[in-house]
Parts: structure tokens; C-alpha cells; sequence
């Protein structure tokens, strides 16, 4: 994903924030997780060959935003093997509206779980600590446990979870079943 892109994805995440009225950024009306936006400034309407605005960023080094975090391996791998099964979606295509928050549950696995939003399952693919920085362990925790999570859909194929602790996690959309392990 490049610098751009992100900083559109964080651009669409303030103004998602700002559209529902989400007031305080430390707690939220309801048991699901807040929306975090992403630390990135609104880029620039004006031309490449201008001045640059004079726009606050939060951060102060480079002007481009952080490279996306892989997800530990247990989360991204291929499963195979006789301890896995395949899941075919079941949920209906167009229930979710691109930039609108909807609150869900991981299954028992967590983030191991399937995913079943929008008529797919969805592959995690990278994911941060809400702030660009790494997973801490408790939103490790969050993402190995069955638990509270706000999914938006970014575009038709990428989808942003965030945890009950702050994780946010990026999948993109899988096309036909999907295998999972088996987890105790």
C-alpha cells in the first residue's frame, strides 16, 4: 500500500469518525471498541509544485507515513492439513456500506475464526497498534480470543477491524471457501 493511500485511508477514517458523532476518542457508548484514527495528517489539495500547507502532522521526521505491519504468522498462514476445514460464506453481498462502522464478534479462535462479513471471508494481511506502532499483548490477546470488534469497509475488498484494546487490522477479501484450523 503506498504512502498515499494511507494517507487517504486516514483521511476516510477522520471523516467517518467526525460523520457519526463519535464525541470522545477515550470511551464508547457502547461495548464495541472506538474507531482510532490513524496518526497521519490530511494530505494537501494543492499541486505538487506548491508550497506546502501549513497543516500540523504528528509526526515530525518524514513526511511519509509508516510502512504496514505484518501480522505474526499464525494469523497470515496457508492452513492445510487434516486438523483444518473449509469454510464456504454464508452472509449476504452488500450488508456492509463502505466507510460505516458495524460492530461484530470474532468466533472462538479470534482472529483464527472466519470472518464472514459481505458475502466472503476475509485474510488478515497487516496491523498495528492503532497508532502505527506494534501489537502490545493484550491486543495479541484480542486477536487469539473470541471478542468485541468495529469492522469498516474500506473498499469493495479491503475491510479495517479494530480491537477492544486498539489493534487495527486490515484483511482483504477472499474469494470462494476459505480453510481454518482447528483450534482447541
Amino acid at each position: 500500500m503506498t504512502g498515499k493511500c494511507l494517507v487517504a485511508l486516514a483521511l476516510l477514517v477522520l471523516v467517518v469518525a467526525a460523520a457519526c458523532d463519535v464525541g470522545s476518542l477515550t470511551g464508547s457508548p457502547t461495548p464495541y471498541p472506538t474507531l482510532i484514527p490513524l496518526a497521519t495528517a490530511p494530505p494537501s489539495m494543492a499541486p505538487t509544485s506548491a508550497k506546502p500547507s501549513v497543516v500540523a502532522t504528528a509526526t515530525t521526521s518524514s513526511s511519509a507515513p509508516p510502512a504496514p505491519l505484518a501480522l505474526p504468522a499464525e494469523f497470515t498462514k496457508v492452513v492445510k492439513g487434516r486438523n483444518s476445514y473449509s469454510y464456504t460464506p454464508a452472509s449476504k453481498t452488500g450488508v456492509l456500506v463502505q466507510g460505516t462502522p458495524k460492530n461484530t464478534r470474532l468466533g472462538h479462535c479470534g482472529l483464527a475464526s472466519p470472518i464472514d462479513l459481505d458475502g466472503a471471508a476475509w485474510d488478515p494481511m497487516y496491523g498495528d497498534d492503532g497508532q502505527g506502532g506494534p501489537l502490545t499483548e493484550d491486543q495479541l490477546g484480542d486477536l487469539h480470543n473470541e471478542g468485541k470488534v468495529t469492522v469498516t469497509l474500506l473498499d469493495e475488498n479491503t475491510l479495517q477491524l479494530v480491537t477492544r484494546h486498539g489493534a487495527t487490522i486490515t484483511l482483504v477479501r477472499h474469494e470462494g471457501p476459505k480453510r481454518y484450523s482447528d483450534c482447541a
